[in-house]
């Protein structure tokens, strides 16, 4: 039981990284026109953290494969 509810809550970051992940996205693509010094470095800020929300997802969804076998 304990292993099912692990599982299900990887499952829920998972979606809510995913939910993060278009987010930021939305954001930058709106304001990737702005070429102002100002919007450039935010814009560095949220590739990043993007970035690195992906590296979790993969992450999450390689130790949830590895704990489904």
């Amino acid at each position: 039981m304990a292993k099912k509810t692990t599982l299900n809550s990887i499952k829920q970051e998972i979606k809510h990284l995913e939910g993060k992940h278009r987010e930021l996205d939305k954001i930058i693509q709106h304001n990737e026109s702005d070429s102002s010094p100002q919007t450039w470095h935010i814009l560095k800020s949220l590739k990043k953290k993007k970035l690195a929300i992906k590296d979790r997802i993969a992450s999450l969804k390689s130790s949830l494969s590895h704990s489904e076998e």
